[in-house]
């Protein structure tokens, strides 16, 4: 990684617009789980910016597949045969430089018919544009899904290799020959190591010095680093024009040609839950961070950077802040007495669930998910007070709040309203917060805050379903931090893999995917809205009927 000064265009972004989309188990697996056993990938230099990879694999050998069919007298693959490699999800080589390889065919050079298993090799030449990508490594990889089923760790899960290449520093890769497994003594034969330990052979082609190091999935490599004057900011105007928010609501005339019917994820989605919507009930914004600062600060915001001390800024949509004893959300709201914007928040201790060490969230990459819903009742072309309530998971472990969620008898209780029955029975008002939710606050958006052309918020039996005005408009996504929000500043530290989405994440859903990388123009699990859904499976919407099941991913920013 590196610190990264001014807006979007010093640095590459990947922005990724996807569908959800069901993942469907491939014939002969279904029934078998994750038949990949181990890889490794190697690269040698063969002139200019050709290179050549070495792939070797080794998976699982009686698939009932006919990609895994062979010449033995089994059926299925022996020595010398040829196979196409693939899983419940296709595997694939991607080169780093927006190109990827799918049709992955290794020569078999070893197999094992009791142990089930065979090995093989494939060659793959790529010419990249240049030695290195403007100045950091080109990061190739090789990745599929699943593990094998009877892993003791990570079993059915997908899998991921990267190698680097930058030939300004190196011709070729370190080599390394390793067993996939090794058993090793209880007890060690050697009195100088009292613990067992076993070699690894490797070798380093220009005679440096190699080191070997066991990571953990908290351990992202690629990040980009903050010192405490960088930021990365994308505009949201673009995803904010009248055009875009229609598509957002399934008008496709209003959409570009290369959205077809997956409106729930098109770009204008993207803008109308940050700035929060009265169609779109939740937004679940995650990524990783590692600070190396004991302040903490600022990872994430929605803000005007050019306006701040004005009613008629945008002030902060939504501010994600850590240090390390809490995770701070929350958003501006203008005091018109003061003549500021106030920073609402709720604090969520990460003492709060004890799954979490708190010595876990220095010195490491800690992944960060925080879901936000809206509360706003509208009708008649006008709406109410809105209010936000949030929820925060550390790897993948719901946090607490220090105020319950609470809405008792003699309370107003319209706060608190997820459905219209709230405000006529109070005792069923603290059943709408779900554990973990935090107290509605107030805002972002204003009732006041209507504005620009044929400004109006109206019901689904309106003739426009959302609030078709211009809040927000002006506001950037921000990484790191500009300027203070509250009691919090600017972030030094670490960011990596941020993905927004059209919905409530659920917990299970964020555990099984936060290690996970996507790629939602290729993975099954991903779909993208340049292709057109299976009427069958209905365009995907989210909606209040929906929103805590089904989450669709807007954007995905790799850095």
């Amino acid at each position: 990684g590196k610190v990264v000064k001014g807006g979007v265009n010093a640095m590459r972004i990947a922005a990724l617009l996807c569908l959800l989309a069901l993942a469907g188990a491939k014939e002969g697996f279904l029934s078998w789980g994750g038949t990949f056993r181990f890889g490794k990938i190697t690269w040698k230099r063969v002139e200019g910016n050709t290179v050549t990879f070495n792939l070797e694999v080794a998976f699982t050998r009686r698939v009932d597949t006919g990609y895994f069919k062979g010449s033995s007298l089994d059926g299925y693959a022996r020595v010398g045969d040829s196979i196409t490699i693939t899983g419940q999800a296709t595997p694939e080589f991607n080169f780093g430089d927006e190109t990827l390889r799918r049709d992955l065919v290794i020569t078999v050079t070893a197999i094992s018919e009791q142990e089930d298993w065979l090995m093989g090799e494939l060659d793959i030449n790529h010419t990249y544009a240049s030695p290195n990508d403007n100045g950091i490594p080109w990061y190739a990889s090789f990745t599929g899904c699943c593990r094998y089923f009877l892993l003791s760790n990570n079993a059915d899960t997908p899998w991921e290799l990267i190698t680097t290449v930058d030939l300004t520093v190196a011709k070729e890769s370190p080599r390394v020959n390793m067993l996939p497994v090794v058993t090793l003594a209880s007890q060690s034969a050697n009195p100088l190591k009292p613990q067992p330990y076993f070699q690894i052979p490797a070798i380093s082609p220009d005679g440096s010095a190699l080191s070997l190091k066991i990571v953990d999935g908290n351990n992202n490599g690629n990040a980009i680093e903050f010192d405490t004057t960088a930021i990365v900011a994308l505009p949201l105007s673009t995803f904010l024009t009248q055009e875009a928010m229609a598509c957002c609501d399934g008008l496709a005339s209003s959409c570009p040609s290369y959205i077809k019917n997956n409106f729930g994820a098109s770009p204008g989605c993207l803008g109308r839950l940050l700035r929060t919507d009265n169609v779109l009930p939740a937004l679940t914004v995650e990524g990783w961070f590692f600070f190396s600062s004991v302040r903490g600060g600022i990872l994430f915001t929605v803000d005007d950077t050019s306006c701040r001390q004005s009613a008629n800024c945008t002030g902060s949509l939504l501010t994600v802040a850590v240090d390390p004893y809490s995770v701070i959300v929350g958003h501006d709201n203008w005091n018109a007495s003061k003549g500021a914007h106030s920073f609402n928040s709720v604090i969520f201790p990460i003492s709060s669930n004890p799954n979490i060490a708190m010595n876990r969230m220095q010195n490491t990459f800690v992944h960060i998910a925080v879901v936000r819903k809206t509360i706003v009742n509208c009708a008649s072309g006008t709406c109410g007070e809105w209010y936000s309530t949030y929820k925060v998971y550390i790897n993948g472990h719901l946090l607490g709040i220090r105020d319950y969620p609470r809405c008792i008898a003699g309370q107003t209780c319209s706060i608190g309203l997820r459905n219209r029955n709230c405000q006529k029975n109070p005792a069923t008002c603290s059943a709408e917060l779900t554990l973990g939710e935090s107290n509605p606050i107030l805002g972002p958006r204003m009732k006041s805050n209507l504005t620009g052309p044929a400004a109006s918020c109206k019901d689904l039996s309106g003739t426009a379903k959302y609030c078709a005005d211009s809040y927000g408009s002006t506001a950037s996504i921000i990484f790191g931090s500009y300027a203070e929000i509250g009691n919090y500043g600017p972030f030094e530290g670490y960011l990596d893999e941020w993905r927004l989405w059209n919905g409530e994440r659920s917990q299970s859903d964020i555990k099984a995917w936060y290690q996970v990388k996507l790629d939602p123009t290729t993975s099954d699990f991903n779909g993208d809205p340049t292709v057109v859904l299976d009427m069958a499976m209905q365009p995907m919407q989210i909606n209040k009927n929906n929103y805590d099941k089904m989450s669709l991913l807007l954007v995905s920013y790799s850095f």
